[in-house]
């Protein structure tokens, strides 16, 4: 598992190679040489803490299966070969920016160099690269590119190591090869110079003369660990460099996988808490890297000089950038250094807090991306550009530029509002700004001038560490001074009290739900703009305030300052500043020469207490994991910070054990390590959600977890949320919180969920609606059928009423062998349990005892579930245990585990249970009396089952021997084990036949709840003592038996026949079956599915429109996302765009838009007023329009790309202003504009009836629509479609109207229709027509060409795939149909109900979805043979 606070994500190798070669942008035939062509370099390794990525140009990516070689333990939970390669989505645009300047062949190498990049993700994380460029030499293979314009080549060292270079080849005589760069260099310069003669032209290319590609070496890192990075990547080039590695040898590849496991598991420190820091240390040979912690947890840690900044830019050009990023205006930097560009640009971000920059932010862009980013894009923005753009964008005017090399003013096109700040604050910014940077340049003059004599390298290093951050310090505390002048008078009217007694000097923020933030800030004064604005001096200075108070960046800094519970640093140096201001109005009166009085040192401490922490150093050869011998110096330290009981190192220490820990393999340790930490900010509670949580659901820990005590005793802020939670998305309110910018429509943020996992019953008693509820949010029971029969069970024993009449105590139960009681008793039973449905309320004990048991038993299972074989504990789970031994196979007496798929057998003596018999080999299962010789015959099961040996034929010629005999104490447990084993056993054979696997899920549960019901001590329960009399045993062992019956719903699925046994033709075709209603407790249709695909695999996702909910299944795994996205109604429609965007359509007519990338869904787009809310939608692919229909006839049509609302068309409008037309034509401007009105309309000679004499009344209720090509075919529930041709993009001709009635009185409803292939296929009850669309010069023509009967079935839904129809149809079966004939291919048995929906998957697959009695999801995996006709396999 990666380290949580890993120093560096990923080592990134970007390159040329012998497999990928080189593509010119320009062939051989168009230019004559190709050292002016310019090359695209290939990503040629990605390795990260546990895996080693090397993509390949052809075929899946290659991964390295002994990297890491010692990262691996028996505690380790992701098997090595199961491991996929999961590439991130920033490395594709990569190469691009390794070299901004492009790539060129060239022979010369270049000199080693580094330069920084930053990427933005779309959630807002940032990702900081280093990159270290240096060259390394090929030679062409062949003298001219394949068919791809590839060109392949070698490395030199191995084509000098395979043979004989010939004497022809310049340099062959040169000065023989030495292990430095400066040699190679200077003997290449030799050469060039010596060969200068022999080349016409250094533009003409020689094919048989070596020649220098760029390789760059990247490290990837979460955190902005600038130096270090770069003294890192250092040291890599000095050994490469000392060693003369080769970029192609197996040596450099060895290298830089230690290094990356070294770097990838070598731990940051934790933010500086209560005045305490930690930095860390390591040391590599003469390198000693040291790791800064954050100032505190609202900032990223600072590792770069931010004097740079003051001495690239005067202060009169600084202030006016500050005011641009202040005030949100679109800026491009400029600079012939593309490091200096990055370091200034993150100088400038870091020094803007309280206040962040949330905008699009590149400080690099490639030549090779230009082109996109400087044309202009929408919005606020921050770019870095190299200086020999400035003349073009400077003449564009669309945006203010600077230029980093010059002291030149910034360029402020007129159209652009842009005001300075106002000087009234910057009195205690410019002078002390000034000042100390004199003193900075005074300083780096006389470096060398004030130290006594040379210091040791680390030293050196240590000094100038030191001498950064005390500058550092005193330029954020300047800058600090400037933001509070700016906007902390923003905060009087919701101002707030520091109480130093009551509240500790701390930087920790607690955790709050948002809903209680939300309650907390609508309690509040908010802040007013126009107010405000009043104060401000009209002219330059209210300008820049309107400006300023509008931007983003202001909204979310009053936001976070109003929501914020302890005092924030920006808080405390305010209200210092506020106490001694003496003006009642917003400005202050201190004049610019006077003392610093307003000074932020008193509370920005620049004197923290640090204690450095020596990490091991780093190894030469990897023999031991590095974090092992971490955990060991981390031990050691925590032991010592708890004897001195010092909370803050105590909680550092924990906080990095526990990272270590948790990496290793070892959860459970990690997390009482984690448990330890008082500090909310450090404590990493998403990540323990999010990805811990599921480790330790997938090893069966996560009990054991919960019901350990660092857990179960922790603080409240500390509890986890095990279940899943749905993203709510809610209807705008007005009433809530206003924002400063006035606006109202943001959407409202959902309500934090319940951290609570055991909630608390009432004092007294439950009603059912209250226990269904409690056990649902415990994740016990899901169905509300079995949640009632768990209820009256618990009931029956927990009441006094139900005291069963003394008479039927004394009758003995007798069993027969089918398990069946007497009549007598189960009369009884039934009649007490019929109370239970009234208004009767359970006792909350009774329910606690219930939920501890249940807790219990699970902790036992999982601990169980360890000693299965190691093959089977992630797909099996122990589901019962024998309470004492009552297996007895071959004289060896053990317990009994049961699981949903295996029986096995386990003796305490041995750490592994046996494998007895598969669930699915037992033949059949009896009870008998079992004699034994001396002893007493003894109730008794025995299950005969098939070996492997055995043919399926065996079975039913003779009897098998019985492979497991179960020995019971009495008569009681034989027929509790026989209906358990029973229940199973058909459950498994049940799931077999309908291809089902959900049935083994749903049986695990009932059998884990009679089980918690049987384990329940019932004489525990406070009652009168006249009901605990000896009878009342019996009458509870009646009772669980009662339940049992109950429960056990597959044996008698299976006794009575009801259950659906598919054909071999639908096995065959069958791949997957999912379940969106597992874990809900209300069933709905699937009514919707859409696949997304996207160039990385991860994100391939099929979504799921099930109710109000949209679920996301990842089609690789096909597990369903936990987070649902809950929509304000139910969800009608779904349609995706070319822009990996999901657009959803609701019941009330919501319109919301849903990232398929993030998985995140966006505000409320609209709403669709008229009935049926959003009843349709259809994509237009070449005008990338989104067309949304209503039930009236009333479309709505957008464009994707900017959502921008297009127009509106009424087709009901249309149709009947038009029908009685030779020309029809509709524009956005409502204009009719008719041709020839006296003419008839020509009609098509597919039906006897004319369209007019069919269509006499028009129909609003408009059902669903499809474009085609320039086609728009709207379907109206009645008996017709409509087809509309559309000229552009705002006219619309009614072109025909196809309709399958053989009257105007006939009522013939159309059920579905699909157009593919230009053929129109329509479904109407029992009949499938076919029309053929003849295209025509001005119109087309539809002819009727097939009629075709479906028996007894109607198609409810179609799809065209492969020249084949698919149709779901409304008694579950899926039919397909050829194109060229229309005959009948295949009918499979589907679903146990309506097919709603069906979806295509990259044309492999056909998804369908099923209405509510079957709810499920079934995947059909299709193939196409040689005589076209679609074959499918499992």
């Amino acid at each position: 598992m990666p380290l949580l606070n890993a120093f560096i994500n990923s080592i990134v190798c970007v390159g040329f190679n012998s497999e990928h070669g080189f593509t010119p942008e320009r062939q051989l035939d168009e230019d004559p040489s190709l050292l002016t062509s310019k090359l695209k370099p290939y990503v040629l390794a990605i390795l990260t803490a546990d895996q080693a990525i090397y993509p390949q140009l052809k075929g899946t990516d290659v991964i390295d299966q002994f990297y890491p070689s010692v990262c691996y333990t028996p505690s380790s939970t992701i098997p090595r070969s199961q491991k996929k390669p999961t590439i991130p989505v920033a490395y594709k645009d990569l190469p691009v920016f390794c070299s901004p300047d492009g790539v060129k062949l060239s022979y010369e190498p270049v000199q080693s160099r580094i330069h920084h990049i930053v990427f933005t993700q779309e959630d807002g994380k940032r990702s900081y690269v280093v990159v270290l460029t240096f060259s390394e030499k090929f030679i062409l293979k062949t003298d001219k590119p394949d068919d791809d314009g590839r060109y392949h080549i070698e490395s030199f060292s191995t084509k000098k190591s395979k043979r004989k270079i010939p004497s022809s080849y310049p340099g062959n005589t040169a000065v023989p090869q030495k292990s430095t760069a400066s040699t190679g260099g200077s003997r290449m310069r030799e050469r060039s110079n010596s060969n200068a003669s022999n080349r016409v032209s250094t533009t003409i290319f020689n094919a048989h003369e070596p020649f220098y590609l760029p390789h760059c070496l990247v490290l990837v890192s979460s955190h902005p660990y600038w130096r270090a990075m770069q003294e890192t990547i250092s040291i890599i080039h000095d050994e490469i460099i000392h060693s003369n590695i080769e970029p192609s040898s197996n040596t450099y590849r060895q290298l830089i996988q230690k290094y990356a496991f070294l770097v990838c598991h070598t731990p940051i420190p934790p933010a500086s808490w209560e005045h305490f820091s930690l930095p860390l240390t390591v040391t590599n040979k003469d390198y000693v890297l040291t790791l800064d912690p954050p100032l505190n947890p609202n900032r990223p840690v600072l590792d770069i000089d931010l004097s740079l900044l003051l001495l690239t830019l005067n202060i009169g050009k600084l202030l006016d950038v500050l005011s641009a990023i202040l005030t949100q205006q679109p800026i491009i930097f400029f600079s012939s250094d593309y490091s200096k560009l990055v370091a200034a640009l993150e100088c400038l971000l870091y020094l803007i807090y309280p206040f962040k920059w949330i905008h699009i932010y590149v400080p690099i862009v490639p030549d090779g991306l230009s082109d996109y980013y400087l044309e202009g894009p929408p919005g606020s923005y921050i770019m870095g550009v190299h200086s020999r753009h400035q003349s073009i964008v400077e003449s564009l005017n669309y945006c203010l530029t600077c230029n980093l090399d010059t002291d030149e003013n910034l360029h402020i096109p007129s159209m652009i509002p842009f005001y300075p700040i106002p000087p009234a604050n910057l009195r205690h910014f410019v002078g002390p700004i000034t000042q100390f940077t004199e003193q900075i340049k005074t300083a780096r003059s006389l470096q060398n001038m004030n130290t006594l004599g040379r210091l040791r390298i680390d030293q050196q290093r240590e000094l100038d560490r030191q001498d950064r951050i005390a500058t550092n310090y005193r330029i954020i505390e300047i800058f600090l001074d400037l933001m509070v002048d700016l906007c902390a008078d923003t905060l009087q009217p919701i101002y707030w009290k520091i109480d130093h007694q009551q509240k500790p000097s701390s930087n920790s923020l607690p955790r709050t739900s948002t809903l209680e933030r939300t309650n907390r800030i609508s309690n509040q004064t908010s802040f007013r703009k126009e107010k405000y604005l009043v104060s401000k001096t009209e002219g330059v200075e209210q300008e820049f305030y309107k400006l300023f108070l509008d931007s983003t960046a202001f909204q979310l800094f009053l936001e976070e300052e109003i929501a914020s519970e302890t005092s924030t640093e920006f808080q405390k140096i305010s209200q210092l500043r506020s106490h001694t201001n003496q003006d009642p109005t917003f400005h202050f009166n201190t004049d610019s020469g006077d003392e610093h009085v307003h000074s932020t040192i008193s509370l920005f401490n620049t004197t923290i207490g640090q204690l450095f922490l020596p990490l091991p150093d780093w190894p030469t050869d990897v023999t031991t994991h590095y974090l092992d011998s971490c955990i060991e110096i981390l031990t050691i330290e925590f032991d010592i910070a708890q004897e001195e009981s010092s909370q803050p190192m105590i909680t550092f220490y924990a906080y990095l054990r526990g990272c270590a820990l948790l990496s290793r393999g070892r959860l459970i340790e990690g997390l009482q390590d984690l448990y330890l930490i008082d500090n909310p900010n450090l404590f990493p509670k998403t990540y323990i959600e999010t990805v811990i949580v599921p480790q330790l659901s997938e090893t069966n820990s996560l009990d054991l977890f919960l019901h350990e005590s660092f857990y179960t005793h922790c603080l409240e802020w500390k509890k986890i949320q095990t279940q899943s939670t749905h993203s709510n998305v809610l209807n705008n309110n007005t009433d809530t919180y206003s924002n400063p910018s006035g606006d109202h429509n943001g959407i409202n943020s959902p309500t934090d969920a319940n951290l609570d996992l055991s909630p608390i019953p009432p004092k007294d008693h439950l009603s059912f609606e209250q226990f269904y509820e409690y056990i649902q949010r415990l994740s016990i029971v899901n169905d509300r059928e079995i949640a009632k029969i768990i209820f009256d069970a618990l009931l029956q024993s927990s009441t006094e009423s139900r005291k069963p009449a003394t008479d039927t105590l004394k009758h003995r139960r007798r069993w027969s062998i089918s398990g069946g009681i007497f009549d007598r008793t189960n009369d009884t039973l039934n009649n007490s349990h019929q109370p239970a449905q009234n208004k009767t309320s359970l006792p909350s004990k009774r329910f606690e005892q219930f939920s501890d048991i249940w807790q219990q038993t699970n902790a036992e299972k999982a601990r169980m579930n360890s000693h299965l074989p190691k093959d089977r504990q992630k797909y099996e789970t122990t589901l019962i245990i024998s309470s004492f031994d009552i297996v007895s196979r071959k004289d060896v007496n053990a317990k009994l585990i049961l699981t949903q798929r295996s029986l096995y057998s386990f003796h305490d003596a041995h750490s592994s249970a046996c494998l007895l018999t598969e669930v699915s080999n037992i033949v059949f299962i009896e009870t008998y009396q079992h004699k034994a010789l001396f002893t007493s015959a003894k109730p008794a099961i025995r299950i005969f089952a098939m070996r492997a040996s055995q043919k399926p034929s065996s079975a039913s010629e003779q009897k098998p021997e019985p492979v497991v005999v179960l020995l019971c104490k009495d008569n009681q447990e034989q027929n509790f084990w026989y209906k358990i084993l029973q229940e199973l056993w058909f459950a498994v054979l049940i799931a077999q036949k309908e291809c089902d696997t959900i049935i083994l899920h749903k049986v695990s549960r009932h059998i884990n709840l009679i089980d918690t019901l049987a384990s329940i001590d019932y004489n525990k329960q406070i009652l009168p003592a006249k009901l605990l009399e000896k009878p009342k045993q019996n009458y509870h062992q009646m009772n669980l038996d009662i339940t049992l019956d109950k429960l056990t719903i597959y044996t008698r699925m299976y006794n009575s026949g009801a259950y659906k046994t598919l054909t071999n033709e639908t096995r065959r075709v069958l791949h997957n079956r999912l379940s969106p209603s597992m874990n809900e407790s209300e069933q709905h249709a699937v009514r919707c599915l859409v696949f997304t695909e996207n160039p990385d695999s991860r994100y391939s996702i099929l979504w799921c429109a099930y109710g109000a909910k949209l679920k996301m299944f990842n089609t690789t795994t096909w597990m369903c996302n936990l987070n649902d996205i809950l929509f304000p109604s139910m969800i009608i429609c779904m349609c995706p765009d070319a822009c990996d965007k999901l657009w959803i359509g609701c019941l009330g007519g919501q319109v919301f838009i849903v990232d398929t990338i993030q998985m995140i869904c966006g505000t409320q787009l609209t709403s669709i007023q008229g009935r049926g809310g959003c009843q349709a939608m259809a994509f237009d692919s070449v005008h990338n329009r989104i067309f949304i229909a209503n039930r009236d006839g009333f479309v709505t049509i957008w464009n994707t790309h900017n959502r921008q609302h297009l127009f509106d068309v009424n087709l009901q409008d249309i149709y009947k202003k038009t029908y009685g037309m030779q020309q029809k034509i509709y524009k956005t401007e409502v204009l009719l504009n008719l041709r020839n009105p006296k003419e008839e309309p020509t009609t098509n000679t597919h039906s006897s009836v004319r369209s007019q004499e069919i269509i006499s009344i028009f129909s609003n209720e408009l059902k669903t629509i499809q474009i085609y090509e320039d086609l728009l075919f709207v379907c109206y529930r009645d008996d017709y479609i409509l087809i509309f041709r559309m000229i552009n993009t705002d006219t619309y001709i009614y072109e025909d109207a196809v309709s399958i009635k053989y009257s105007q009185d006939s009522s013939m409803p159309i059920n579905s229709f699909l157009v593919y292939n230009r053929q129109l296929w329509i479904s109407t009850g029992y009949i499938l027509y076919v029309f053929n669309i003849i295209p025509g010069s001005k119109k087309n023509s539809y002819h009727l060409i097939m009629k075709k009967h479906i028996e007894d079935d109607h198609l409810l839904t179609m799809l065209g795939l492969t020249n084949y129809i698919w149709a779901g149809s409304s008694r579950g079966r899926i039919y397909t149909f050829r194109m060229d004939n229309y005959e009948l291919v295949k009918t499979l048995d589907a679903h146990k109900d309506t097919v709603c929906c069906l979806c295509s998957m990259l044309d492999m697959y056909i998804i369908s979805g099923s209405q509510e009695l079957d709810t499920s999801i079934v995947i059909w995996e299709n193939e196409q043979i040689t005589n076209e006709t679609s074959a499918t396999h499992l």
